[in-house]
């Protein structure tokens, strides 16, 4: 599930600022193993991320 989250295509949205208007678009594309090895799952009790390389090793199949 959070690799689902983590990969998220997020609609745009508009933001006014000082009669400028800003665009803001977020694209969330998985390209190579340290981008899910960087995924979030929770934090710890100290605060700390706890992210899929602390807990998994990441692994790419290519698939038959």
């Amino acid at each position: 599930m959070a690799v689902h989250r983590s990969n998220k295509d997020v609609g745009g949205r508009n933001i006014e600022s000082s009669d400028i208007e800003y665009f803001v678009r977020g694209k969330g594309y998985i390209t190579d193993v340290s981008d899910i090895e960087e995924i979030t799952l929770k934090t710890g009790q100290s605060g700390n991320p706890v992210k899929i390389r602390d807990v998994a090793t990441v692994q790419i199949h290519g698939g038959t």
